[in-house]
C-alpha cells in the first residue's frame, strides 16, 4: 500500500480572523481536495524538487497528518474511489457497491454537503466530479462541474505502454485539453471558489465549500512543449495571485 498524504484543508473561520462568523454561530468550512496528492510533492514536507506555495503557506498554519495511507481503489483511477469516499464517509471496502448506485445514495440524502445542507449550511462545488450521481443536487450551488479528463477518450487511459508511442497528450487540441475554452481548469475552479466567497460572505448562511484541484498534467521535457511550459507558468502565476485575494487569504 502506498503511503501518501490526503491533503484535506478544512479551514475554519473562528474569531480573530477578518471574516465575520455568521449568524448561526456555525463555523465557516473550505475543503481543497487536490488531485493526484502524493507525500512527495509538497515543498514544505522536505521535497525541494517541487515548488507547492500556496500548500506550503497551509502546512505551516496548519495541522498536517504525515502517516496517512491511500486505501487503494476499486478502479485503475483512484480519484473515483477517493471521491467516493469523501463525499459518502464509507471506507474503500463499501464505496465500490455505493459508487454504482451513487445517485440513490444522493436520492437518499447521505451525501455529506447534503447532510450539511440539514444543518443550516449552503453548500458549494466546483472542479472534478467523477462520481455517477447528479453534482448540482448533492449541492445548492454547482459550478463548471468537471469530468476526469476533459473530451474522455479511450487513448487517454491506460498509458504509456512499454515499447509503444503515448497516443495522449495534454496539449494535442483534438483531446480539447485542459485549456479548452482558453482557460485552465485550475483557474476556472479558482475562480468559481472566490467568486463564491464573496458572494457568500453577505449571507447569514455559513457555508462548506468544496474545491477540488483538477491535476496538472506532466509536460515532457521536450523542445515542442516550450510553449505549453510558459503558458502553463503564466496561468500558475495568475492563481497565485487570486490565492492572494485578500478574503481567501483571511480564510
Amino acid at each position: 500500500m502506498n503511503r501518501s498524504n490526503l491533503l484535506i484543508v478544512f479551514l475554519l473561520a473562528f474569531a480573530g480572523l477578518n471574516v465575520p462568523v455568521p449568524a448561526s454561530g456555525k463555523p465557516n468550512i473550505l475543503v481543497l481536495f487536490t488531485d493526484d496528492q502524493s507525500f512527495e510533492t509538497i515543498r514544505a514536507l522536505g521535497h525541494n524538487d517541487i515548488d507547492t506555495p500556496n500548500l506550503d503557506r497551509l502546512v505551516a498554519r496548519g495541522t498536517t497528518f504525515t502517516h496517512a495511507y491511500n486505501m487503494g481503489s476499486f478502479s485503475p483511477a483512484v480519484c473515483v474511489a477517493s471521491r467516493t469516499m469523501l463525499m459518502t464517509g464509507r471506507s474503500l471496502w463499501s464505496t465500490e457497491k455505493i459508487f454504482r448506485g451513487a445517485d440513490a445514495e444522493r436520492t437518499a440524502g447521505r451525501f455529506w454537503p447534503q447532510l450539511l445542507a440539514g444543518a443550516g449550511y449552503r453548500t458549494y462545488f466546483t472542479g472534478k466530479w467523477p462520481i455517477p450521481a447528479d453534482a448540482t443536487l448533492a449541492f445548492d450551488v454547482a459550478s463548471h462541474v468537471r469530468p476526469g479528463m476533459p473530451k474522455v477518450t479511450p487513448e487517454g487511459y491506460n498509458r504509456p505502454l512499454a515499447g509503444q508511442q503515448d497516443p495522449w497528450s495534454a496539449s494535442d487540441p483534438a483531446f480539447g485539453g485542459f485549456w479548452e475554452g482558453g482557460k485552465h481548469w485550475t483557474e476556472v475552479t479558482a475562480d468559481d471558489a472566490v467568486g463564491f466567497l464573496h458572494e457568500a460572505k453577505e449571507r447569514d448562511e455559513p457555508f462548506p465549500t468544496c474545491a477540488p484541484r483538477q491535476r496538472l498534467q506532466r509536460i515532457a521535457n521536450d523542445p515542442d512543449h516550450q510553449s505549453v511550459r510558459e503558458d502553463l507558468e503564466a496561468r500558475l502565476r495568475r492563481l497565485q495571485e487570486r490565492m492572494d485575494d485578500p478574503l481567501v487569504r483571511a480564510l
